[in-house]
């Protein structure tokens, strides 16, 4: 007889197969799979069968397999910098929506912002054969873009614009993005406008703000750039302390503009703990138009990007590539808006 433990592993051990599901639910394997793959397909009482079935069994599709049958996976990879940034987080779910309107489903990875750890997430997922890559940004290893050519399946990256894609590329302009903000800041008649910026190494978003503030101001004939250029990630106390390292330097800025709404809300933060106005004393702007800008008080002005839109589209990019429909736009700009708040000061009259 076997001791208790070793029941438990034996019975872990026998893997409920299709053909179980088939006996229980009194239909056939090919019915069963027809089921699970295309429920719509399958009469609506013997798909209840199979479902309950299924969840009496426990039974588990063996996805790897199907893979080898069929020469499609299911799946989906795509790699972010991180998933506690609702920037991301909103972006996979757009992903995620459109792909499981066609029964697909989503693998993902975060690299940290770090390069070579994209590398070796892309050689972990293609090792498990997706059908295709989302990544965010266009910055990558060498390495990795010669495995994602040798395997030979669509890339959409997201985010930035770039002239230098691999595949395809859905997203905005994040220099003209910054440049717009900043010349509406200067309708609003500051003249003296600093930037909070994040970490700079490997982070090619805090990258092209920072080049899209320093051709702004330059284009504007503003005074000389005022630049804090932040090394702890970018979180609330980091825009507070920006805030304060800002003002230390060049105590005369009427106006901060900060890389992300996160920033922004601390450097708002500050200002309350120190007593100042918002904007009598000084202007504050953000960048992404998070849900949270608007919560503020008063609330942040901020450039809202179309982060579920351009998850959403580079998913749709992907599966008419998939379908092997035509692809008549390799790069797709979704745009950006200006969202002016009340922590800058409205807009002069021309």
């Amino acid at each position: 007889m076997l001791h208790r433990r070793e029941e438990i592993s034996a019975a872990s051990d026998a893997r409920a197969t299709l053909q179980d599901v088939a006996d229980l639910a009194g239909v056939s394997p090919i019915t069963v799979s027809r089921a699970l793959r295309t429920p719509g397909l399958v009469a609506e009482a013997t798909r209840a069968r199979i479902e309950a079935a299924v969840v009496e069994t426990g039974y588990l599709p063996d996805l790897v397999a199907r893979s080898f049958r069929s020469s499609r996976s299911g799946l989906i990879a795509a790699i972010v910098p991180s998933i506690d940034n609702s920037h991301y987080a909103e972006m996979l779910q757009g992903v995620s929506d459109e792909l499981h309107r066609h029964d697909l489903e989503l693998m993902v990875g975060v690299n940290g912002l770090s390069l070579a750890q994209e590398e070796n997430l892309l050689r972990a997922f293609i090792g498990r054969r997706p059908e295709a890559v989302v990544l965010s940004g266009t910055e990558h290893t060498v390495g990795a873009r010669a495995m994602l050519a040798r395997a030979g399946i669509p890339v959409v990256e997201t985010g930035a614009l770039s002239s230098r894609i691999m595949d395809m590329n859905v997203g905005y302009s994040e220099e003209k993005a910054v440049a717009a903000l900043i010349a509406f800041l200067h309708r609003c008649g500051y003249r003296r406008i600093g930037f909070v910026c994040g970490p700079l190494d490997n982070n090619e978003r805090a990258k092209r703000r920072r080049k899209g503030y320093l051709r702004a101001v330059r284009r504007l004939a503003l005074p000389a750039e005022r630049i804090v250029t932040l090394t702890a990630p970018g979180k609330v106390r980091s825009g507070a302390d920006g805030l304060a390292t800002l003002l230390e330097r060049w105590p005369d800025t009427d106006c901060v503009f900060c890389s992300s709404d996160i920033l922004a809300v601390g450097a708002l933060f500050e200002c309350q703990r120190r007593g100042w106005r918002v904007p009598e004393r000084i202007g504050i702007a953000g960048f992404l138009g998070l849900d949270l800008a608007a919560e503020t008080v008063p609330p942040l002005t901020t450039v809202r990007v179309p982060r579920y839109d351009i998850g959403r589209e580079a998913a749709a990019l992907l599966l008419r590539r998939l379908n092997g429909g035509p692809c008549r736009r390799r790069a797709i700009d979704l745009g950006f808006t200006i969202l002016p708040g009340r922590s800058t000061r409205p807009p002069q009259a021309p």
